[in-house]
């Protein structure tokens, strides 16, 4: 005899659905069958009784076919409720659809706009009793969204999310279960639809529809500069009023997406300005998260989240950091991620022989403070001497490489690298002498140099020891400047410089990290070459060959980063 528990009847019997309502399709999932309903939020009605005569994509395939007696409409629009009753009918008819048990009383999560108000809840809400729930749960898209992804946004942590969807483009910080800050605009896929419209009526007088306009933003539209495609584009000759196709290229496709695109970004940076201090800067330690689509189109970027994976124009910014220190002629590097991040980094470096070196992960339960990464890699440097480099920090210069490789030569003490800055109260500054560093100041407020201690260290094998004597600061972390005090008290600390004709830029904050971005891409489109491009400083290096960078290639995928690598192995 087979037992069957009361809880697990109740389940088959009611099928647990979940909705997401939006304003270009609604999709449905039941729990043990998937998705099974994902149409487009469009209902056609009769003008003279208001009855629904189709819902979904019967309805969007009446779309310009209609007679007099018959509207087909969308009752949400720019991410609100436009039309309760036909929303309530929208639901309705999709609940249809799923053929729900006649003895079923479904729990019911609906996810809607986080723009909704009161109202439009309890409507959505007494919609989802009709439909013959037991219980209706109410539930914000970006707080979903977070959820789907895997965020634990039970913490006391910050996250943001960006949801681009059909009529809107919602932005939030959430933590502790609950939204902090919000951003809506109604700008997102159906406003770059219109943008593209647009673009070919007044650029190339060419009337098209809008299905011809999604097809070209989906097949070739792109945010940032990716390889060129070209993709026929089929209308209406606004001159002659005949048929008419036109050949255009991706590049053009996203000049004409340049104000949709731009005003999401806007939106962003509203929604962290008032983002409280602490959240904020979890936010810039986690990264942004995009809710929506893979962005395959742009790998390897879209490999990565978190912060040092974040895109630093055309590359993940752990890029710049590691090559580096492969300019210095290092092979054996240990990387120190964050507790939980540590897939995050293997999605896109996997392993470090692709790059002809050797990658080891140490995973950091807290932030401890820098001379941490000595503990922590204590059995990994063993009897060696060591650099250190921050993973936020860029180094630019057309000498760099002869003066890392002197700064790995050095047999006792440590060696810092310094740049000159305008603005030397915001850093960590130096006073040397004869290229002794004599004294240390952090973030002085009367003048003592303008030479800024970067995020790039050199030490001998005391600094294990040195480490292990720290205590903690105020704010309860192991301090970087009193490990260098410490070699500066023994006469051994010495500085490099890097030169009036290098750069050394922080991507600490939002505005440097941007600036950053800008100064890598005006570098690379005037020059032709990459920077922190891994596997050509591996090639130069002699430290890989030919074919190690073809199976790069595959694994980045079609992409401009691969586009450039087939350049560097044709030479």
């Amino acid at each position: 005899m087979k037992f069957v528990s009361f809880p697990s009847f109740v389940n088959w019997i009611s099928g647990d659905v979940a909705i997401d309502l939006g304003t270009a399709n609604t999709l449905i999932w039941m729990k043990g069958r998937g998705i099974v309903v994902n149409e487009p939020s469009i209902v056609t009605r009769n003008v003279h009784d208001d009855s629904i005569v189709a819902v979904g994509e019967e309805a969007k395939a009446m779309l310009g076919k209609t007679h007099r007696e018959l509207e087909t409409i969308r009752p949400l629009q720019d991410g609100v409720i436009a039309d309760f009753r036909m929303t309530d009918g929208m639901l309705q008819g999709f609940i249809r659809k799923i053929n729900l048990n006649r003895l079923a009383r479904p729990r019911m999560v609906i996810c809607v706009p986080s723009g909704v108000t009161e109202v439009e809840r309890r409507a959505v809400k007494d919609s989802g009793e009709r439909a013959n729930a037991r219980e209706v749960y109410l539930i914000e898209e970006p707080v979903a969204a977070a959820i789907g992804i895997g965020l634990d946004i039970s913490k006391p942590i910050g996250n943001i999310i960006v949801d681009i969807g059909g009529g809107t483009t919602e932005i939030a910080v959430i933590s502790l279960n609950g939204v902090v800050t919000k951003e809506t605009i109604r700008i997102a896929g159906d406003e770059m639809d219109e943008a593209v419209l647009q673009w070919f009526r007044n650029e190339h007088k060419l009337e098209i529809g809008l299905g011809m306009s999604e097809k070209i933003k989906k097949t070739v539209g792109s945010a940032m500069k990716m390889k060129s495609a070209d993709i026929a584009v089929k209308g209406r000759d606004l001159v002659s009023g005949i048929p008419k196709t036109i050949e255009v290229s991706s590049d053009e496709v996203r000049l004409a997406l340049k104000d949709p695109v731009n005003q999401i970004v806007e939106a962003v940076k509203r929604c962290l300005e008032q983002t409280p201090p602490e959240l904020a800067a979890d936010i810039l330690e986690r990264g942004i998260i995009l809710a929506g689509g893979h962005g395959t189109r742009m790998s390897p970027l879209t490999k990565a989240v978190n912060k040092q994976l974040l895109p630093l124009y055309d590359k993940p910014l752990i890029f710049y950091p590691l090559s580096i220190l492969m300019l210095a002629g290092l092979r054996d590097i240990l990387i120190i991620v964050n507790k939980g991040q540590l897939d995050q980094y293997k999605k896109i470096l996997p392993d470090g022989k692709r790059f002809g070196v050797n990658l080891t992960f140490k995973e950091q339960d807290s932030p401890k403070g820098l001379p941490d990464a000595f503990l922590l890699g204590e059995k990994f440097i063993g009897k060696n001497n060591v650099a250190l480099i921050l993973g936020d920090n860029f180094f630019y210069g057309q000498y760099l490489s002869s003066k890392l490789y002197e700064c790995t030569k050095l047999n006792n003490g440590a060696k810092v690298l310094l740049h000159r800055v305008a603005n030397p109260e915001k850093y960590g500054v130096a006073k040397v002498k004869n290229k002794k560093i004599v004294l240390i100041k952090e973030k002085p407020k009367k003048f003592v140099s303008d030479l800024a201690i970067t995020g790039l260290y050199f030490f001998d094998n005391k600094v294990i020891k040195f480490s292990k004597e720290l205590k903690p600061s105020k704010r309860g972390e192991l301090e970087i400047t009193e490990l260098l005090k410490k070699y500066q008290k023994i006469n051994q600390l010495t500085s490099e410089f890097i030169g009036r004709g290098g750069a050394w830029l922080d991507t600490g904050s939002i505005e440097d990290y941007y600036k950053t971005s800008a100064f890598v891409q005006a570098i690379e489109n005037r020059q032709g070459l990459k920077i922190a491009c891994l596997e050509e400083i591996s090639l130069l290096n002699k430290w890989i060959n030919k074919k190690k960078i073809i199976k790069q290639i595959k694994f980045y995928g079609n992409c401009e980063y691969s586009d450039y690598l087939k350049k560097i192995i044709k030479k």
